[in-house]
């Protein structure tokens, strides 16, 4: 028989963080003290979920050392960092090799912190902005055009105008980014016809070109009056917008919040994509990316390898990232819900042994699931209870099933996302 345990989950407090999201979802006093960024869920041992198991607490990285799948909630209030993920091999031979040189697994400057990939689906519980793979060209010379930018023009004859930004010296690049910022000041509400003519996103596209400035100092978030260099607060990022509005509001949104940052000049390079509540959005591995804004469930591969190129205070390493990025990206998807019997809506993964769906459930539409494996319930919004077990969970809370088969119904009125792997080894 199913048999569901409480989970209890570690919360990361990063800088981008939230200080009220994932407090008021859990019903706790908000602002929090310090910044909320992440709730995990699952088996990485550097954070791993904890259950109650015969009497004992235990983490779940002892129970299901195995668990090929990490849960989150990220509460995003200020940009994260620009990152890549390594594939298998990649992380394979850079976890080998930094043990290799006796770096610590704790150490700030490890960028490998297993031998695992991290391919990635996020799932919008809110609006939600991105930044996914390089832009096309023709679309970014036609910005480099219409905002006056000689750095942005030399990028797009590079075969990799991502690396060209992140190669450029320092002061090279803090000119470029004192002339995105300017451009910006000077271009205050692009007229719609004139502005289109920077580049349009092919029909029912999501994504748009943005404007960044690569890393030459790096630091935590910046929130005060005196970190916006561009004047007034930036005004946020619509899906009204056009793309030269966009990039504007992409380059004061970053100077606010990482001044002089060259990650600034990377994320111009690249698309910007928003996600309305229910959408999603797949990143392979080696696919260069950030996140703005916004809410989200996001599941990935059980692993914490992230090598970054900007918009953090934490360690950068532009040689590696470069090493194991990919110079080319495939077209931004985002990805609907896919209706299944039973009230689901699912979500395709990576892996064909993981699958993610979910539901709202309301008095008297239960939702029923046989379970063949491990199976996760997260909860989002409002409260729930789990048959067999009678067991109760409302949002920011979660339950592990540790294997099937069974039988699981749950009953209440909330949101939920459920989370289910089949041939989990290690228990």
């Amino acid at each position: 028989m199913a048999e569901f345990l409480r989970m209890s989950n570690p919360i990361q407090h990063y800088a981008w963080g939230s200080c009220s999201v994932l407090a008021t979802m859990q019903g706790r006093p908000a602002p929090t003290a310090d910044p909320e960024a992440e709730m995990w869920m699952g088996a990485h041992p550097s954070a791993p979920s904890h259950v109650e198991v015969q009497g004992a607490r235990r983490g779940l990285h002892e129970v299901l050392p195995h668990l090929p799948f990490l849960l989150k909630i990220l509460a995003i209030a200020a940009p994260l960092s620009i990152q890549v993920h390594p594939s298998t091999e990649q992380a394979q031979e850079g976890f080998a090799r930094e043990n290799a040189a006796g770096v610590p697994l704790d150490a700030p400057h490890r960028n490998y912190k297993d031998d695992r990939a991290k391919p990635e689906t996020v799932v919008a519980l809110s609006e939600m902005w991105l930044l996914v793979g390089q832009q096309d060209r023709a679309r970014l010379a036609r910005l480099a055009e219409h905002l006056d930018l000689a750095w942005l023009e030399l990028a797009v004859q590079t075969p990799c105008p991502v690396q060209h930004v992140l190669e450029l010296p320092d002061d090279d690049a803090a000119a470029a980014v004192r002339a995105s910022v300017a451009a910006a000041s000077r271009t205050s509400e692009p007229d719609k016809a004139e502005s289109a003519a920077a580049g349009q996103s092919g029909p029912g596209s999501q994504s748009e070109a943005s404007a960044t400035s690569g890393p030459s100092v790096h630091s935590a978030p910046s929130t005060g009056p005196e970190a916006e260099s561009t004047g007034a607060a930036p005004r946020a990022l619509s899906p009204e917008m056009d793309p030269v509005q966009r990039a504007v509001a992409l380059i004061r949104l970053l100077a606010h919040h990482y001044p002089g940052d060259r990650g600034l000049l990377v994320a111009l390079c690249m698309n910007v994509v928003h996600l309305a509540p229910g959408q999603a959005l797949f990143t392979p591995a080696q696919q260069v990316h950030a996140y703005l804004s916004g809410t989200a469930v996001e599941i990935m591969g059980c692993s914490d390898n992230v090598l970054r190129a900007g918009l953090t205070p934490k360690h950068v390493d532009v040689a590696e990232l470069l090493r194991v990025m990919s110079r080319t990206s495939e077209p931004v998807a985002v990805m609907e819900p896919r209706a299944e019997p039973g009230g689901t809506v699912s979500y395709p993964l990576w892996d064909p042994a993981v699958s993610l769906v979910s539901a709202r459930v309301s008095p008297g539409n239960p939702v029923r699931r046989e379970l063949a494996g491990t199976c996760m319930v997260l909860v989002t919004e409002g409260e729930v209870t789990v048959v067999p077990g009678n067991v109760r969970a409302s949002a920011g809370q979660s339950l592990i099933c540790l294997e099937g088969p069974g039988t699981a119904t749950i009953e209440g009125e909330g949101q939920v996302f459920l989370v289910e792997a089949v041939a989990v080894s290690g228990q």
